[in-house]
């Protein structure tokens, strides 16, 4: 197979492996808000606002995110857009996880 045809599944493998590790979060939200609450409370972004509210704010997102990506398998024209939201997401994730175990 030439380099051509494999970047289609590629993209189609990294965009439906990402999304669903969105969902999967979803779910894990849903099932066990008091871990992403904790994990919350434990950073430098405790004190921002009341946390009760947040594990169904992540459901949400995680949710409307991991349809978008793999959403975009077929709707390309908005993959940058779903990317660049996931991006974000991650980013403000990635600075809560590492201000709670410092």
């Amino acid at each position: 197979m030439c380099h051509a045809a494999r970047r289609p599944l590629l993209e189609w493998t990294a965009l439906v492996g990402l999304g669903a590790v969105f969902l999967v979060n979803a779910v894990v939200a849903m099932v066990q808000p008091e871990d992403f609450e904790r994990l919350v409370a434990d950073s430098a972004f405790a004190g921002l606002s009341d946390i009760g509210w947040l594990a169904g704010l992540i459901a949400l997102n995680d949710l409307l995110v991991g349809i978008a990506l793999i959403a975009t398998v077929w709707l390309a024209r908005y993959r940058m857009h779903a990317l660049a939201w996931a991006g974000a997401w991650l980013l403000a994730v990635s600075a809560i996880k590492l201000t709670a175990v410092a």
